[in-house]
C-alpha cells in the first residue's frame, strides 16, 4: 500500500474525528422531514439546483471544498447526509437500501420545492442516482454519474479492495489510499484534499459533520451487497432517458473504469469522460476540469431544451 507520511501527524484524526473551528461565516445546516427520517442538508451558490449524492461511509462534509466552490459558481449546490449519516436521523427499522435512499432523495427534492434538478452521484451515490432516474425521471434535468457500478454479474471489482473498503477495521488512512492512486501524483492529490477539507471545516465553509456510526456503516454495507448481486440494474439502464454524463478515474481500484464504460454504453446517448492519472477520488483530484465539464454538459442540454 502506498504510504501517506504527510497525513499521519494527527491531521486525519482532526478531520475525521471532528474539530471545533471558527464560528464566523459557518454555513447553515438545515433539516427536512422526509418520510420516516429527517435529512440534514446545506446549500451553496446560486443558479439551477444541483443535488449531490455522497458515497459509502461519507457525509456531506466530505465533498472536496474546491469542487463545491467551483460548482457553486454556476449552480445552487445542495449537499445532504443520507439517512443515518452525520446529522441526519434514521429509522429504528433497517430500511437502508439503494431503493430507499432513492426515495429519500426524491422526497427531499420535492420537499425543498424543486421541480427539476441536476443530480450528481458519486460511488454508492451514483447507484442511488441511477435508481432515481429509473423511478423518478420527472424530477431530473440531467444525471451525472461519478464512478458508477452496473451491479450484479456485469460489474468489475477487486475482492481484496472491496473487503478493505467495507471492513469496520479499515483505518481512515487506508480508506484514503483507496481513493487516490498509489503514485506521487495521487499522494499530492490526497494531501491537497485533506488540507482543503481541514481549512474549510475550520472556517465553517462546510459543516463539522464527519462522523458515521457503525450501525449505519453496516446498513450501507448491506445495501451495497444487495446491489452487487442484483442483475436488474444493468438490464434497466437502456430505459433511462434523462441526459446523462458518466465519468470515472482511469486508475480507480474501487470501481474500475470498466464499470463506468459499461454504464455509459447502456444509457442511450450518454456522455462519457475518463480522467487519466486519477482514481476513485477524481472529483477531488480533477475537480477543476470535471466541474467545467459538468457546466458544458448541462449547458448543452439546456440549449437542446
Amino acid at each position: 500500500m502506498f504510504n501517506f507520511p504527510s497525513l499521519t501527524s494527527g491531521l486525519i484524526a482532526l478531520i475525521f474525528l471532528g474539530l471545533t473551528g471558527c464560528q464566523n461565516n459557518r454555513i447553515e445546516v438545515q433539516k427536512q422531514k422526509v418520510g420516516d427520517v429527517e435529512l440534514a442538508y446545506y446549500t451553496r451558490g446560486s443558479g439551477e439546483p444541483l443535488v449531490l449524492l455522497m458515497g459509502y461511509k461519507g457525509t456531506m462534509a466530505m465533498w472536496d471544498p474546491a469542487f463545491i466552490e467551483e460548482l457553486a459558481t454556476n449552480y445552487t449546490v445542495i449537499a445532504f447526509d443520507h439517512r443515518g449519516v452525520g446529522l441526519s436521523t434514521d429509522s429504528k427499522e433497517n430500511h437502508t437500501t439503494i431503493a430507499q435512499m432513492s426515495t429519500d432523495t426524491a422526497g427531499l427534492i420535492r420537499a425543498l420545492g424543486y421541480q427539476k434538478v441536476h443530480l450528481l452521484g458519486w460511488s454508492m451515490g451514483s447507484s442511488i442516482a441511477m435508481q432515481v432516474a429509473l423511478d423518478h425521471p420527472e424530477i431530473l434535468k440531467t444525471l451525472i454519474l461519478c464512478a458508477p457500478n452496473p451491479g450484479g454479474k456485469n460489474q468489475a471489482y477487486r475482492p481484496e479492495v472491496y473487503d478493505k473498503l467495507t471492513s469496520l477495521h479499515t483505518s481512515k488512512e487506508e480508506l484514503l489510499s483507496l481513493m487516490f492512486p498509489e503514485t506521487s501524483q495521487g499522494h499530492l492529490a490526497a494531501a491537497a484534499f485533506i488540507a482543503r477539507l481541514k481549512k474549510a471545516i475550520v472556517e465553517g465553509a462546510v459543516p463539522n459533520d464527519v462522523d458515521i456510526n457503525q450501525q449505519t456503516i453496516k446498513r450501507q454495507s448491506s445495501a451495497l451487497q444487495s446491489r452487487s448481486t442484483d442483475n436488474h440494474l444493468y438490464d434497466l439502464l437502456p430505459t433511462i432517458k434523462v441526459p446523462t454524463l458518466v465519468a470515472g478515474g482511469m486508475q480507480d481500484v474501487i470501481d474500475p473504469p470498466e464499470n463506468a464504460q459499461a454504464v455509459a454504453s447502456r444509457i442511450p446517448f450518454a456522455w462519457a469522460a475518463y480522467f487519466p492519472g486519477s482514481g476513485h477520488g477524481f472529483t477531488s483530484q480533477d475537480y477543476l476540469q470535471f466541474s467545467r465539464l459538468i457546466h458544458v454538459f448541462t449547458e448543452s442540454e439546456n440549449t437542446i431544451e
